[in-house]
């Protein structure tokens, strides 16, 4: 889940999140993961263009350290070995040393997902964090969800799979979000299983609906009729969104499966909403919801089997 580290720096705040994830929606039509080998070229071209900050769109990847250098700072991320660029002065780099996938801005590192194993037949576990003194929110887990599914895929695949459980609030929203529309990207190499297409309908309906309750809610918030949330905060008519996306990840697991477990959480309720033997309408996503609202909190626990990761890699 998100945690915060003392690393106080000025002018960070929520709205960092945003831009990377402005940035992410704008630009980014796939991912590739670059070596950072080679600099000789790059470095005789910033010699011609010194005031040029690119000198490539950002959907390619700048596959040299000059170029890095001038979308990450004016210092090179110490021991970064794989990274794509965002724009806008964003990017995402993978650490081999730690097994850590950054968030990098202007000023440094802004936040991470530590990779953790525990032995050859068990799954790793993916933790998020803050590094600049802030809470965690969406927009950074729209930037580093992809690049950590690329990492774990490459470098870990012969684990069984993956385990996470987001802090409740934003970082709850942003992966489910990602995850739900990942998921409609995939199709499992099965046929569907009976009723598979209905179900797929319904998926998507429900995708729908949350994206709807997004531009309600987001208009209100820039009419000032309602307050945004705190990232960690759970806000009754955010999270619905979410719910709606839970439903549609159950309606795509039940046409034609990948595996992916997730429960639902809160001090009273303890409940799988997406997986094997999922409730439909009368329970699941929408009483984890009414629970959580009741609750002040909810959280998820997710698995996500490796063969599901590799696919999703592929996809995005």
């Amino acid at each position: 889940m998100y945690t915060q580290q003392a690393k106080p720096k000025e002018h960070q705040s929520q709205s960092c999140a945003d831009a990377v994830a402005q940035k992410m929606s704008v630009r980014e039509k796939g991912i590739e993961l670059v070596d950072n080998r080679g600099k000789s070229i790059v470095q005789n071209k910033l010699k011609e263009h010194p005031n040029k900050t690119t000198l490539v769109n950002p959907v390619t990847q700048l596959m040299f350290k000059g170029f890095k250098a001038s979308i990450f700072g004016n210092e090179v991320p110490e021991g970064v070995e794989e990274y794509k660029v965002l724009g806008g002065g964003y990017g995402v780099g993978y650490k081999k040393s730690n097994q850590t996938v950054y968030l990098y801005g202007s000023n440094g590192i802004i936040a991470h997902v530590n990779i953790q194993t525990h032995g050859e037949d068990s799954n790793i576990s993916l933790h998020t964090g803050t590094d600049s003194g802030t809470e965690g929110g969406q927009g950074h887990m729209t930037a580093m969800f992809p690049v950590a599914l690329k990492v774990v895929a490459r470098y870990f695949g012969d684990y069984p799979g993956i385990d996470m459980a987001p802090a409740l609030g934003a970082a709850t929203k942003g992966l489910i979000s990602q995850l739900a529309r990942l998921r409609q990207q995939v199709e499992p190499p099965t046929p569907r299983k009976r009723f598979g297409d209905s179900r797929m309908f319904m998926a998507s309906r429900f995708i729908s609906l949350s994206d709807e309750l997004r531009e309600r809610r987001k208009r209100k918030e820039e009419s000032g009729k309602k307050q945004r949330p705190e990232a960690q905060e759970w806000d009754a008519e955010t999270m619905m969104e979410t719910a709606h996306e839970l439903n549609a990840l159950r309606e795509m697991e039940a046409a034609n499966p990948l595996g992916i477990d997730i429960v639902g959480l809160n001090g009273k309720f303890n409940e799988r909403l997406v997986g094997k033997n999922s409730p439909y309408l009368n329970g699941g996503a929408f009483a984890w919801h009414e629970s959580s609202t009741k609750q002040g909190q909810g959280m998820l626990q997710l698995k996500i089997p490796m063969e599901a990761v590799k696919l999703f890699a592929k996809s995005v």
